[in-house]
């Protein structure tokens, strides 16, 4: 079969590459892929070194979003069948032993190994995944839209489990890709009122959400601060998402906040970041760090999709055939749409 694979420890190493189709051993379910999203962590790992990483371990199929249908099962898994259209979590193993495996936090695991980075991943035309992980998505939910499970499983757990967020709370949300894009239809959802925040850089996005009933902001427009401040009579938001992972989106979202507010971290800086400490201190902000999923987000983020609660087919602005895969990462490098698909059958 057809894959995309991370060949070795040195960056830009990548090529798509003929590989045997895998075998689901037991507990395991074979995929055959439909759709795979680029995430903004797939573009990294195209081009970090991996010397050292515990994270990449090549030889691995990249590609840690999709969705597809069940074409074999190993022994001992029951509730999955050939022809079912699913999704799987990312965590392929965990030591399943230690106090995070115990309580379901898989992506906790100090042993953890997720799809697309340690194990093999979507960028192909068939992948394995644990059984446990794996959730079947009903017909009225999309194989587009399950393909974007994943990152709305991270928007759930940030909005959930992670910040606790209270009905008619004020939110702003720094940051219109895919997963602040979620953030803001599941806090719309829990009956709090989202504040999308993007550049002008970033219009066609804000668009998209703008389209699905988000209220948005663009920084090149207005004064971010100042509107929020406006919209709460000067006190200032509950909680802020940082879904960008920049040093200014984390300043403005810092600055959002009312006095005793809440600051989720919901992406990882790719650079240096300087925080005002003092200013944190003083207005005592709780900062809460929020990373990946568990399945309590999986099992959530299908039951509001079956519940028409928001959506997520208009994410999916683009359709790449995997053998055509630099052009959609150069699509994600650019920002051109929103969320990127690989879709490996097309070849």
């Amino acid at each position: 079969m057809k894959a995309l694979m991370r060949m070795s420890v040195a960056p830009n190493d990548v090529q798509l590459v003929d590989i045997p189709e895998p075998k689901p051993k037991r507990n395991e379910v074979k995929i055959q892929v439909k759709y795979g999203g680029i995430c903004g962590s797939d573009l990294k790992m195209l081009n970090e070194n991996a010397d050292g990483s515990r994270r990449i371990r090549p030889p691995v199929v990249l590609g840690h979003e999709g969705a597809g249908i069940v074409v074999e099962v190993g022994d001992d898994v029951h509730s999955i069948k050939p022809g079912d259209a699913v999704s799987a979590e990312t965590t392929m193993y965990a030591c399943e032993k230690c106090r995070y495996c115990m309580s379901a936090e898989y992506n906790m695991c100090p042993d953890r190994i997720g799809l697309g980075s340690g194990a093999n991943g979507y960028f192909a035309e068939y992948v394995v995944a644990k059984a446990r992980g794996v959730h079947k998505v009903s017909e009225g939910i999309s194989l587009k839209a399950a393909a974007l499970l994943e990152p709305l499983s991270c928007a759930v757990h940030m909005v959930f489990r992670q910040a606790r967020i209270l009905p008619g709370d004020i939110v702003v949300v720094m940051g219109p890709g895919a997963i602040g894009s979620c953030v803001a239809q599941v806090v719309k959802a829990s009956g709090a009122r989202p504040i999308l925040v993007g550049t002008g850089h970033s219009s066609h996005r804000l668009d998209i959400s703008q389209a699905l009933g988000i209220e948005t902001l663009s920084i090149d427009d207005c004064n971010v601060v100042s509107y929020v401040m406006d919209v709460t009579k000067g006190v200032g938001a509950d909680l802020s998402f940082e879904c960008v992972g920049s040093r200014p989106a984390l300043a403005t979202a810092l600055d959002c906040l009312r006095k005793g507010g809440t600051l989720v971290l919901g992406a990882a800086p790719t650079e240096e970041v300087i925080f005002d400490i003092p200013k944190a201190f003083f207005r005592q902000i709780k900062i809460i760090g929020s990373l990946s999923t568990t399945p309590f987000s999986w099992c959530h983020s299908i039951y509001l999709l079956e519940q028409g609660k928001l959506s997520l087919e208009p994410l999916a602005t683009h359709v790449v055939p995997l053998e055509q895969w630099q052009r959609g990462f150069h699509y994600v490098k650019e920002r051109t749409g929103l969320k990127i698909l690989l879709e490996p059958q097309a070849m």
